[in-house]
Order: C-alpha cells, then structure tokens, then sequence
C-alpha cells in the first residue's frame, strides 16, 4: 500500500480545496504514479568485487572463428572465405574472427601467420575453417554456403554463453611519433596459476589481390595479419590464481604498410599437452 500514498493525499487536496478542475489534474497525476511504480526494475545485485579489479579488463568471452587457408586455394575463394566475412559480419563484436593466410605462394603470408600455423594446425590440407581449437571442415563443408554459416553462427553463440579462463584490456591512442601509446590487461579467472601467450597483432582490411575461386578473381580482402608485436605466438605469462597483468606500450601500426585500416587483434593462447597452441580469448580494437 505505500505505492500509493501519495495518490490518496491527491484525491483529498481538490476536496478540500474545492476548486473547479482540480478533480481531472488530480487523476492524472494519479495515473502516472501508478503506471511508474509498477514498473519493473532490474533486480538489485551485490557489486562483484573482480569486476573492479584491472580496471579496464573487459570481462566478456568471445570465440575463434578461424580460417586456414590461402589466395590460390579455390575452395577457399568459393566456400570458406565468404563464410568467414559473412559470420563476422552477422556476429559483429561477439566473435573473434581469424584468417590466416599460407602455403601456395601466398602474398599475405608473414611470419606471424607462419608462427600460427606451426603452433595450431598439423595437417597442411585447405581451406580449413576452425571454431576455437576444433577443425569443423569436415561437419559442413557439403552442406551449402548459408547451411554452413548458420551452423558456424550457432556453435559461436553456444560457445559465447560460457566463461573464459582469462579476460583481456585493451585501449590505444596514436602518439606524436607516428606510433600508438597502449595498454593492455589479462586477467586470469581461474582459481591456480596457468600459464598465457599474448600477441597483438596488427590487422588490414582492403588489401586488393586476385582470390582463386572468387567471382571476380580479383577481390578485396579483410583480415589481413600484417604481423604480431611480441612475435611467435605470443609473450608468455605465467599468472597466479585471479592474478591482472597490466603493461604500457608502444606500438607501430604497420611495418608494411601506411596504416590505413588498421585494427588491432589482442589474442591469448595457451599451450596444450601435444606442444600445438590453444585459443583462450580476444579482443578486437578499432583506433579512432
């Protein structure tokens, strides 16, 4: 009933004033407190202490869609390619879409790129699509162009409801040296110590190239790994339980380019038992 105080004292205050109208203003008023007050409000929690802890971690878990392939396979111009910038395009910031570009004489082929490739896949075949640390090729290679993507889109949103072993911060601002001045955070959720390698690695859409299999030959491509900051897969951390990792620097946009559409890839991988690299988290930046 204490909702509604304020709505008896109104209908009393016209009868007591006895002036014309003030019956109608009287409901209105009454209206809209009630219409207010029965809103639903969001339940009120208790502040997660983590959430304060590193400042700017981002505490949101997004999956890898990876794609293996290069610009002389044709099933990756007619299948894999499309397949990737569609999903990326449909699942925007939720993802962490990944092509990696090698064998057949590639022209985006880096040493950063030869470093992913040795540390993830064993079998040289393409185009490979991959969903974190699990080749999916072969579950939806035959079943057509959007049967593929919609069954790619789904295994990502499954995956995105889950919790990450470590969380990532990442912020950038260009300097007065033609470089950007950065920061990055990790954060390790696990309750015992592990073990992360970070990389950061400069990205490039709109590099013009002829793609085997794709209609025209000669396309646009996106994605394109120009190479990591620390190099090989990454800078080792080794972490203590919940433990942030925090660092300030500097980076050079593109060493092979003129920095123009350039965006940033900030991935943690972590080793597995067999030697090869598994996906834990990224973030992707977008400088203004």
């Amino acid at each position: 009933m204490r909702r509604y105080h304020w709505s008896i004292i109104l209908i009393f205050v016209p009868i007591l004033m006895n002036k014309q109208y003030n019956y109608l203003l009287s409901f209105f008023i009454i209206g809209v407190l009630m219409i207010t007050s029965c809103k639903d409000k969001a339940p009120e929690t208790e502040p997660d202490e983590s959430l304060e802890v590193g400042g700017s971690v981002d505490y949101t878990y997004r999956p890898l869609v990876h794609h293996f392939g290069s610009t002389n396979c044709g099933g990756c111009g007619r299948w894999a390619v499309p397949l990737i910038h569609q999903v990326a395009e449909e699942m925007g910031d939720t993802i962490v879409p990944l092509i990696t570009h090698f064998k057949y004489e590639d022209i985006f082929i880096t040493e950063s790129s030869e470093a992913i490739v040795d540390g993830i896949i064993e079998s040289w075949y393409s185009p490979q699509v991959w969903i974190n640390d699990r080749d999916i090729t072969f579950d939806i290679i035959n079943s057509g162009q959007r049967s593929s993507e919609l069954e790619v889109m789904k295994r990502l949103r499954s995956l995105a409801k889950e919790k990450a072993d470590a969380y990532i911060g990442f912020t950038a601002a260009d300097n007065d040296r033609g470089r950007l001045d950065a920061t990055v955070q990790v954060k390790n959720s696990k309750e015992d110590s592990a073990s992360y390698f970070l990389e950061i690695y400069t990205m490039r859409d709109g590099e013009i190239a002829s793609q085997a299999g794709a209609d025209p030959y000669v396309t646009t491509h996106y994605k394109v790994n120009k190479g990591g900051h620390f190099g090989g897969m990454g800078k080792e951390l080794k972490m203590g339980a919940n433990e942030v990792f925090s660092e300030n620097l500097e980076l050079i946009p593109c060493y092979q380019c003129d920095g123009v559409d350039i965006y940033f890839y900030v991935i943690l991988w972590q080793k597995k038992s067999n030697g090869k690299y598994g996906y834990v988290n990224g973030k992707v930046f977008f400088p203004k």
